[in-house]
C-alpha cells in the first residue's frame, strides 16, 4: 500500500514540474522598451528566448486577454533575443496602441499554428516620452515647440484620432533622486528618456493646469510638464512627460530646490600653523593651512603651490580636510629640503573638488601668507631676514588749510629687516602726501592717506579731515599779550619770615612780663 502511494506522489510531483517548467521559462523572459522617435512607436527588446537561426518567427500584439489574429514577421533576432518594433504607422499595431494601456505579445515560428515560443507576455503600451522643450520665438511673438508640437499636432495626435483636445499640467521637481539623475544626463549629454522610470504614473497631486506657453516663464528650477491628449471615442487618453530646465547653468541639486543653501564657500586665509616663525633646515616639517568660510567636503584636495626663496614652484597635493564649529580648513605638510633656501611663500591654490555640505562648489583664491609665522629655510645668520607682518598709522587726523601734518607709520615687527614704506593720497585734489608722510592740504574735505610697506605690501589707512584756515582775527588773538601781566615786579603776597619771628619774640616777652607783674602784686 505504501509503495502504491509512493508511486502516486512521484507521479503527481512529475506532473507539477511539467506544469511549472513553462511558467519558469516565461519568467526568465524580459522586455525592455525604447522610443526611437516622438511618433508613438515603441521598440521592444525581448531577451531570454530560445530561437533558432534556421527558422523564421513572427509576433502578434493584442489587447490584454485578446486572441492573436494579425501576425508580423520578426526580422531582427538571434538565439536568445528578438527586437520587435511596434510601429504607429502599422495599422495592425495602431489599432491596439490607440485603445490599450497594456497589451500582450505572442511569438511563434512562422505559420506554426500549434504552439508559441512566447505567449501572453505583458507589455506596457503607455508613452511617457520624456524630453526637454526646445523652443524659439518667432517674429510674431509666438513660440514654436518642437517636442510639444510633435506630441500634440504630430503623429501621436493623429494616432489618437483627435489632435486638438489636450491639457497641460505643471509641477516643480524637488525630488533629489530625479534631480541627480537629470544632472547626470545633463553633464554627460545622455537622453532624457532615461528618466522614464521616474514618471511611470499619470499626474496625481500638486500639478497645476496651465496653457502651453507658460513654461517659458518658469526659470527657478526643474519642471515636469504632463501633456494629456484626450482620445477620440473608443481611444485611450495619453500622458507624455516633458522636462523643462529653468536653470540651464545649474550644476548642483540644491540650485533646483527652493530655499536650499546655494552660497559657495570661499578661502578666508592661508597660514603657516607649525612651526612658529624662524629659520629651519632640511628635514623640518612645515604645516600650511587653508581656511574656508564654512565647513567643507573635499573628494579631491586642491593643489597648493609654494615657492621658497628664488627656487622653482612646488606643488602640494596631500591636503587633509578638517572642520571646526563654523569653518573648515585643509592642512598641507611640506618637508624642507637641503636645496631649499629663502622664505616660504604661497603662489597658487587650484583644482580639486571642494564643496560645502550643501554641495556648492568652493571659490578658490590664493591670499598671501598671514600672521606672525614667517618661515625661512637654510639661511645663514647674515642671510636671514625678518619679514614685515603689518603696518599701522593714526586712524584719524585733522589739519587746517595753510598748515601741514606729518604722519608716522609703525612697521611690524619692530625687528623687520626692510621697513621702507610708500605714501599715497586717495584724492590729491584735497590733500597730497610726500615720501616722508608729510601731508599738505589743498582744499577742505576728507581724504584717505594710505601707507604701503615695500616688504609684503602691507597697508594701513588714515582718514584725514582738512578744515578751513584760521581767520585774521584768530591769528591776531594768537599774537596778543596777557593784559593781566605787569611789566614791573609785583609785591609779594604773604608775610616776611623775619617779621613773623620778631612778632613771636615780642609777644612771648610780653606774656612773661605780665606773669611776673601779677606774682609781684600778689606778694604785696
Amino acid at each position: 500500500m505504501v509503495k502504491k502511494y509512493k508511486f502516486l506522489f512521484i507521479a503527481l510531483f512529475a506532473l507539477l514540474m511539467l506544469l511549472l517548467v513553462p511558467t519558469i521559462s516565461k519568467a526568465d523572459v524580459n522586455i525592455t522598451r525604447s522610443f526611437p522617435s516622438n511618433d508613438g512607436t515603441i521598440v521592444l527588446n525581448v531577451t531570454g528566448l530560445e530561437l533558432s537561426d534556421e527558422k523564421q518567427y513572427e509576433f502578434s500584439l493584442v489587447q490584454k486577454g485578446g486572441t492573436p489574429t494579425d501576425w508580423i514577421t520578426i526580422t531582427d533576432f538571434n538565439e536568445t533575443t528578438a527586437t520587435i518594433t511596434l510601429s504607429s504607422g502599422t495599422a495592425k499595431i495602431t489599432n491596439v496602441l490607440k485603445v490599450a494601456h497594456q497589451g500582450q505579445i505572442f511569438i511563434r515560428e512562422k505559420d506554426n499554428t500549434e504552439g508559441y515560443v512566447l505567449e501572453r507576455k505583458l507589455v506596457d503600451l503607455d508613452l511617457p516620452i520624456v524630453e526637454s522643450i526646445p523652443y524659439t520665438k518667432r517674429g510674431d511673438g509666438y513660440f514654436e515647440y518642437s517636442v510639444y508640437d510633435t506630441i500634440i499636432y504630430g503623429s501621436i495626435g493623429n494616432l489618437m484620432g483627435h489632435r486638438d483636445r489636450s491639457y497641460m499640467f505643471w509641477k516643480k521637481i524637488e525630488d533629489r533622486d530625479i534631480i541627480e539623475a537629470f544632472l547626470d544626463i545633463k553633464k554627460n549629454n545622455k537622453s532624457l528618456r532615461l528618466l522614464e522610470d521616474y514618471f511611470k504614473t499619470v499626474p496625481d497631486t500638486g500639478f497645476v493646469q496651465e496653457n502651453a506657453s507658460s513654461y517659458k516663464n518658469k526659470n527657478d528650477g526643474l519642471y515636469v510638464l504632463w501633456v494629456k491628449l484626450i482620445g477620440a471615442e473608443g481611444c485611450k487618453d495619453i500622458y507624455s512627460a516633458i522636462i523643462h530646465d529653468g536653470l540651464p547653468e545649474a550644476t548642483k541639486v540644491n540650485q533646483y530646490i527652493a530655499g536650499a543653501d546655494v552660497t559657495a564657500p570661499t578661502v578666508k586665509s592661508i597660514q603657516i600653523v607649525s612651526p612658529k616663525a624662524g629659520n629651519y633646515g632640511a628635514g623640518q616639517d612645515v604645516q600650511i593651512r587653508v581656511y574656508f568660510s564654512e565647513k567643507i567636503v573635499a573628494t579631491t584636495a586642491p593643489t597648493l603651490k609654494i615657492k621658497i626663496g628664488e627656487g622653482s614652484e612646488q606643488s602640494l597635493t596631500d591636503g587633509v580636510v578638517k572642520n571646526e564649529t563654523k569653518e573648515g580648513y585643509i592642512t598641507y605638510t611640506y618637508t624642507i629640503k637641503a636645496t631649499d633656501k629663502g622664505q616660504i611663500q604661497v603662489t597658487g591654490l587650484t583644482g580639486g573638488n571642494v564643496t560645502d555640505e550643501a554641495e556648492n562648489d568652493a571659490v578658490l583664491s590664493c591670499p598671501a601668507l598671514t600672521g606672525d609665522n614667517t618661515i625661512t629655510a637654510n639661511l645663514s645668520e647674515d642671510e636671514q631676514t625678518i619679514a614685515v607682518t603689518g603696518v599701522s598709522i593714526d586712524k584719524t587726523a585733522t589739519v587746517q588749510m595753510g598748515k601741514t601734518i606729518t604722519l608716522t607709520a609703525t612697521v611690524k615687527p619692530t625687528s623687520a629687516t626692510n621697513k621702507k614704506v610708500t605714501w599715497k593720497s586717495s584724492n590729491e585734489k584735497i590733500a597730497t602726501v610726500d615720501k616722508n608722510g608729510k601731508v599738505t592740504p589743498v582744499k577742505e574735505g576728507t581724504v584717505e592717506i594710505i601707507v604701503t610697506t615695500e616688504d609684503g605690501s602691507k597697508t594701513a589707512k588714515c582718514t584725514l579731515t582738512v578744515t578751513k584756515a584760521a581767520t585774521e582775527e584768530q591769528k591776531t588773538d594768537d599774537k596778543k599779550t596777557d593784559d593781566t601781566t605787569a611789566d614791573k615786579v609785583l609785591p609779594k603776597t604773604g608775610v616776611d619770615m623775619m617779621a613773623v619771628f620778631t612778632i613771636v619774640v615780642v609777644a612771648a616777652g610780653a606774656i612773661v612780663a605780665g606773669v611776673k607783674y601779677n606774682r609781684f602784686r600778689d606778694i604785696k
